[in-house]
């Protein structure tokens, strides 16, 4: 899925003042209507000479934090623009560029049209970029760990997920409590959650039905894992870390496994860095 939003308005898109802009509500073009407002969905912004069909520049990135409101009594959605950077005309598909202004969505959207895929890329690598759906989201998160390498890995069931942790993973001396989200404001949302999975991180162990993984002398990390987000550390609890890790982050390393001489202690390392 993705957003192509059309416009002739000055200063737009990558001069935005304050990063926020709106559309009037009429401006959105069937299918496309707030039902299908999601943080961070990929976008083509377009910008068009005014009275005229010439593009005058074309630039991707993301769109979030939606709010309705009105605008001279009609109702309008406002929302804040991330540029990730400006492309040529030739990079564009061919059937947005005759769009007139306003705001489309593409549901039929695939990862090769924009958002680079490559020969080593399963099918689920396009579905995480694609999704709506955390339920999907977090299964297919499960996938690319698998795919990693990381064979220690536990899912937890979705029927005991409410308020814990989707998943955890121990490689050599590293043991990782993640979570999925396409929330973009999930600092306060999950403040009591993060104290709970360090709790369970001390423990030092996790059974899953006759499976038990120890890893109380490893380095212990939580990963709230995202779509889109920023690598950072969110804090530190004792001596655990609480990290936002992109999922674009993972993918990347999935890559370069195939291209690169890395061992497990390779691996390792960059797990930890992430």
């Amino acid at each position: 899925m993705i957003y192509i939003m059309v416009t002739n308005f000055q200063h737009h898109w990558d001069n935005i003042q304050y990063g926020k802009t709106f559309y009037r509500q009429k401006m959105m073009k069937n299918p496309m209507d707030k039902n299908k407002l999601f943080d961070n969905t990929k976008t083509y912004f377009i910008k068009k000479v005014k009275n005229s069909s010439e593009i005058e520049g074309v630039w991707i990135g993301k769109v979030s934090q939606f709010s309705e409101g009105q605008y001279n009594d009609e109702p309008s959605i406002t929302f804040k623009v991330a540029i990730e950077q400006s492309i040529s005309l030739d990079e564009l598909p061919q059937k947005y560029r005759k769009y007139k202004e306003g705001w489309y969505i593409d549901e039929s959207f695939e990862i090769d049209q924009g958002i680079k895929e490559t020969k080593y890329d399963p099918q689920f690598i396009s579905l995480l970029f694609s999704t709506t759906s955390w339920s999907e989201f977090e299964e297919y998160t499960y996938f690319l760990l698998k795919a990693l390498g990381l064979h220690e890995t536990i899912k937890f069931p979705a029927n005991q997920q409410r308020g814990k942790a989707d998943g955890f993973f121990k490689f050599n001396t590293i043991a990782v409590l993640y979570d999925c989200t396409l929330e973009t404001h999930f600092d306060e949302t999950k403040a009591t959650q993060l104290d709970n999975y360090c709790a369970q991180l001390i423990k030092g162990n996790f059974q899953q039905n006759i499976r038990r993984i120890e890893f109380g002398n490893c380095t212990k990390r939580v990963w709230i894992i995202t779509r889109g987000g920023v690598q950072r550390q969110i804090q530190k609890i004792n001596e655990i870390s609480i990290k936002e890790v992109p999922i674009e982050k993972i993918i990347d390393l999935y890559r370069q496994r195939f291209i690169e001489d890395m061992d497990a202690q390779e691996l390792e390392r960059r797990l930890l860095d992430l």
